[in-house]
């Protein structure tokens, strides 16, 4: 993995529109390695769990796969876990890193340590669904967070790589299918990605195509 050869600065975001010079923008998205809590499968949100010795392995993997990838920047989540990872990823490479809030796991308030078992984990996801947990960001208010950053991206350097969570990765696979909600029968939890996985799509004039 590396830099691109121009001068490195701060990318512009500009509203939602074809790259640079009519080009689309390549994005790689990946997950967080594994923490304890992933384990035992309880929603982190915010709580800032750092990865573990699995987790560094998965980072460590992810390194590999990418290492002919050339990246104008990268865009990391500001919890541990994601800058952890990032770390791993980019450690000895001039990729320009950038900590950025709008890739931030969702807030999940009442919820947060809870196992998915404990309530409808499908419905929370939901925007249609009246958020039950006090404290708790909103899907929908979740949704336009992440998928305003993505727009933000289509003026923006031509390949990026954007490391965050797997609540983030909801939004910005239906951003990569260019839907902005599944409905109220959709399946909105098959879309986390797992961890060690890469999600590459672009973003063109129209939409976001996954490639």
């Amino acid at each position: 993995m590396r830099g691109a050869a121009r001068g490195l600065r701060p990318p512009f975001l500009a509203p939602y529109g074809a790259g640079k010079g009519g080009r689309a923008t390549d994005i790689y998205f990946v997950r967080h390695g594994q923490t304890d809590w992933n384990i035992t499968w309880k929603l982190q949100g915010r709580a800032d769990i750092p990865i573990n010795a699995r987790g560094r392995q998965q980072a460590a993997a992810l390194r590999t796969r990418l290492a002919g990838v050339t990246l104008d920047a990268a865009y990391v989540s500001p919890l541990c876990r994601a800058q952890q990872t990032a770390h791993i990823l980019l450690c000895g490479t001039n990729v320009p890193v950038y900590t950025q809030p709008a890739l931030a796991e969702r807030d999940f308030g009442a919820y947060e340590g809870l196992r998915k078992e404990d309530f409808d984990f499908e419905a929370f996801w939901h925007p249609e669904v009246p958020c039950p947990a006090p404290g708790a960001e909103p899907a929908g208010e979740f949704y336009a967070r992440v998928q305003g950053f993505l727009r933000a991206l289509g003026r923006g350097p031509g390949s990026v790589l954007l490391v965050a969570h797997g609540g983030v990765s909801i939004p910005v696979q239906m951003f990569a299918r260019g839907v902005q909600s599944l409905g109220p029968g959709g399946q909105y939890v098959p879309l986390i990605l797992p961890h060690g996985r890469v999600l590459h799509f672009t973003v063109s004039q129209q939409k976001g195509q996954k490639a």
